[in-house]
């Protein structure tokens, strides 16, 4: 038996889900907001975990999109056609999606139930970082220290053509890069080796920079 017309009820932004225990969805890393430290931002990635009851044959797709503010321009980023359960116990449903931020602020991920009147808004805030800076006594930790690295690759790929570019860097100015790889330039912008379009990769190294100078401080403080 149905219970009335589709309704959404809920939705939570998180790192991952899985379904557990009973058909349950586990959940971990729930968030509300993600630090940038450079705009535009490397493409994120999250998941969504949304509830809804009522859904019909006519009424079982669920679409997301976002724009920055409530009337700002809206993008789809994720939909979902939900297998419907023979009693209406309500459809949770949990799936991956991914943006890129042009600018800090307020952003609001719509999610519609198409053919229907049914909405529901979830913000989502982008907050700047501030850049990480390293003293004197960081990097003479740093060169150290056994336990922590000293330095990181990482991996972006380009919206156009799908190149994977391969980057590393390291707070430690003699640091030497592997052969074949990326160092992150000044600027920010790499040229794609797939198709010559420049791709933004100054919000990557922050988050890497940002979480060697995290390991620092925790070593420091003897809870890393």
């Amino acid at each position: 038996m149905k219970l009335g017309k589709p309704k959404l009820t809920s939705a939570i932004f998180c790192n991952s889900a899985s379904i557990g225990t009973a058909g349950k969805i586990d959940c971990k890393g729930v968030f509300t907001s993600f630090f940038a430290w450079a705009y535009p931002t490397v493409l994120r990635n999250w998941r969504v975990v949304a509830t809804a009851f009522g859904l019909t044959e006519d009424s079982k797709q669920i679409v997301f999109e976002i724009s920055f503010g409530v009337r700002g321009r809206r993008k789809r980023i994720g939909q979902v056609e939900v297998t419907l359960a023979e009693e209406d116990i309500g459809n949770t449903v949990f799936l991956p999606l991914a943006n890129r931020f042009e600018k800090p602020g307020i952003y609001v991920v719509h999610i519609s139930i198409p053919g229907t009147d049914e909405r529901l808004r979830v913000p989502l805030q982008v907050v700047s970082a501030r850049w990480p800076e390293f003293t004197d006594e960081d990097l003479e930790e740093l060169r150290s220290a056994t336990n922590l690295p000293k330095g990181f690759k990482a991996t972006v790929d380009c919206i156009e053509c799908g190149h994977l570019h391969v980057l590393e860097g390291s707070p430690l100015p003699e640091y030497e890069l592997q052969s074949g790889v990326l160092s992150f330039p000044e600027s920010g912008w790499i040229k794609c080796g797939g198709c010559g379009r420049r791709v933004h990769v100054k919000d990557l190294e922050g988050q890497m920079l940002s979480a060697i100078h995290g390991a620092i401080t925790r070593a420091r403080d003897g809870s890393g």
